[in-house]
C-alpha cells in the first residue's frame, strides 16, 4: 500500500513567527524564551531574477 493522501486535523502547538529577512544573513529557525518559534524567510526578490533577452 502507498499513501496518496495524508490530512492533519487539530490545533497548532506552536505559533510561529515569520519575518523577513536580509539578503546573506543565515536562515534558521529558532525559538525564543518564551517558546515562540522564529521563520525568517527571504524576500520574493532576492529569489526570483527574470533574464531579459
Amino acid at each position: 500500500y502507498s499513501a496518496d493522501l495524508v490530512l492533519a486535523l487539530g490545533y497548532p502547538l506552536e505559533n510561529p513567527e515569520y519575518y523577513d529577512t536580509e539578503k546573506g544573513k543565515p536562515i534558521k529557525y529558532y525559538k525564543d524564551t518564551w517558546g515562540v518559534l522564529h521563520i525568517p524567510k527571504r524576500k520574493t526578490a532576492d529569489i526570483v531574477h527574470i533574464d531579459y533577452f
